[in-house]
């Protein structure tokens, strides 16, 4: 049968052959365990303040349910979750991707 695959080895061989340079697996989660030093904490924060902020009736409710925007009623509903999801989203594409906010920990410098 000509169709069969090779054994594992032979294709690791093969692999090796076409690929040299290329890490194995466990060689490339060694390498990056041994160079993290450094925590980038911005999208955290940034992601735990504006889930607290934009909570729905907590600062403002968008839409409301007497008028388009209440302050402070602590109610919401399926409409306002959905409005403040987008803005959640929007906010924190522009907070982590556009804007670029890091909080580093660590000897290393920042990007």
């Amino acid at each position: 049968m000509e169709s069969e695959t090779p054994p594992a080895a032979a294709r690791r061989i093969a692999h090796l052959a076409f690929f040299p340079s290329t890490p194995t697996f466990p060689q490339v989660i060694r390498s990056n365990r041994k160079k993290e030093r450094m925590s980038d904490w911005g999208p955290v924060v940034i992601a735990v303040v504006l889930f607290v902020l934009l909570s729905p009736g907590l600062l403002f409710q968008l839409p409301g349910h007497c008028s388009f925007v209440e302050f402070g009623n602590l109610h919401t509903s399926a409409a306002s979750i959905v409005v403040h999801s987008i803005i959640f989203f929007a906010l924190i594409t522009v907070f982590v991707i556009v804007v670029g906010v890091h909080i580093t920990t660590g000897d290393q410098p920042a990007y």
